[in-house]
């Protein structure tokens, strides 16, 4: 059996910490806050003409979950048609600054387009303005979500201006929020607690979701309830992380079905992406999984999508594992504690149609396990990549890279903010191996604004597979 039993989970999911609670950060008021954007909402409205073209009506569906322990969430919006910006999917993510009191979000669609501005909540209110650089002309832009009365969702509003002084409207648009049927809502709750059930290895609660007549069909065989629970139980059992897409539940009677994406990883830095489809039975007015199958999709992308910039991008994709030493920080409160060894795991893969490249990280230093997620993209107005980076303690990082023209040098400066507030500049350099199968990143932090740097931590990572 592979490295892990095929599930299906909810959409909304906190991930579990790996660290001790009293040693990690806590998600503030704040960022529960977050949770209330969470969940399935359609999306119906217009946009005006603007400068992503005439107007037109939308009409989509926004999906959104908590990751990264709570400290942020992502939504992914799927449309039929074009969207506000000529989009058919895009992700945000959300984080909150309990410093400033203040949220940031980041757009990203699978035609290139990037939009990033901070926002703040007031009751009923989120509001947000930034710049743009359309067709290499700066625009400001702003809006508005006002809840609705009823509770069902929200209003959202936005405009742009050529000046900051003059503004024209660019969309209106309804969230609903999708109110499932009871026992719809209660299979999605059930592989809620399947998911989490099956990461902390809680034999006796999978014992109780899963019916005495199961049959699990996956890629190399099929299998019996007493052997998924024998393999859930062996040391051979290794899955790290679960991440559902697009899952959705329907009734027939007393049988249920559950369809959707999962994302996995497993410890060894195995990963992928496989759909699924679940079936459940009530007995005796309580649901049981009887059957489930699940059939891996194809993680990567052709590089004829990829654009010039995004293939250099290709040499950092696949499955990589690392290891380090690094010293005292320089500011207290930076991630990964004080000086001592680390490792981890990265996975690099294109997203969005290969507009963008996501980065999931587990890494292991003297202050626990941090997982993280980075999204690169390439600027053209600057003819920069552009990385945004989310840690499950909170920590924020925006980084600007330059590749060497022959790619084996990247070269990158960002700006660190901790979960708690406290910042600082990193440079990081990273030279690939002749063959691009190895690299070797060195970081350096400043804590006077980029005058003098101090050394913080070198690591050489290692290429597993494509």
């Amino acid at each position: 059996m592979k490295a892990r039993i095929c599930l299906s989970f909810a959409v909304c999911l906190l991930a579990a910490g790996f660290a001790p609670a009293g040693d990690r950060p806590q998600p503030s008021a704040g960022h529960r806050k977050m949770l209330d954007w969470c969940g399935e909402f359609t999306i119906t409205g217009k946009t005006f003409t603007s400068p992503f073209g005439p107007g037109r009506q939308i009409k989509g569906t926004w999906i959104g979950k908590p990751i990264l322990d709570g400290f942020a969430i992502e939504g992914t919006y799927f449309y039929e048609g074009k969207g506000p910006s000529g989009e058919t999917q895009a992700r945000e993510i959300s984080t909150y600054d309990p410093a400033t009191n203040t949220y940031q979000y980041v757009f990203l669609s699978n035609t290139g387009y990037r939009e990033q501005a901070p926002f703040t909540v007031d009751g009923p209110v989120a509001a947000w303005e930034g710049t743009v650089v359309i067709d290499g002309k700066e625009l400001r832009f702003r809006g508005r979500d006002r809840d609705l009365p009823d509770g069902t969702g929200f209003l959202r509003t936005a405009e742009f201006s050529t000046d900051g002084q003059t503004w024209q409207p660019n969309m209106e648009c309804r969230h609903i929020r999708v109110a499932p049927a009871s026992d719809e809502q209660e299979l999605i709750r059930l592989e809620d607690a399947f998911c989490d059930a099956v990461v902390k290895k809680d034999v006796v609660m999978v014992d109780r979701l899963l019916g005495e007549d199961l049959t699990l069909a996956m890629a190399d065989a099929i299998h019996t309830k007493a052997q998924a629970m024998a393999y859930l139980q062996s040391d051979e059992f290794n899955l790290a992380s679960l991440d559902p897409e697009d899952l959705k539940a329907r009734i027939y009677g007393d049988m249920g079905v559950v369809t959707g994406v999962l994302r996995w990883s497993a410890s060894d830095g195995e990963w992928g992406r496989d759909r699924i489809t679940d079936i459940w039975l009530k007995r005796d007015g309580r649901w049981q999984m009887v059957a489930t199958q699940q059939s891996e999709i194809e993680t990567t992308v052709d590089s004829a999508q990829l654009s010039a910039e995004m293939k250099k991008l290709a040499v950092f994709a696949g499955k990589w594992e690392y290891d380090g030493e690094q010293v005292d920080p320089p500011v207290a409160g930076l991630p990964f504690g004080g000086a001592g060894a680390f490792s981890g795991t990265v996975t690099n893969r294109f997203i969005l149609d290969g507009a963008f490249m996501e980065s999931t990280i587990e890494d292991k230093s003297p202050a626990g396990l941090t997982r993280t997620i980075q999204i690169t993209g390439y600027d053209p107005r600057t003819r920069d990549y552009v990385l945004e980076t989310f840690m499950s303690d909170g920590t924020r990082e925006h980084a600007v890279q330059t590749v060497s023209p022959d790619g084996r040098v990247w070269t990158s400066q960002s700006t660190m903010t901790s979960g708690t507030g406290e910042q600082a500049l990193l440079r990081n350099v990273v030279t690939f191996s002749p063959d691009r199968s190895r690299l070797a990143s060195v970081v350096d932090v400043s804590t006077d604004g980029g005058q003098t740097w101090k050394h913080w931590f070198t690591s050489k990572d290692k290429k597993l597979s494509r």
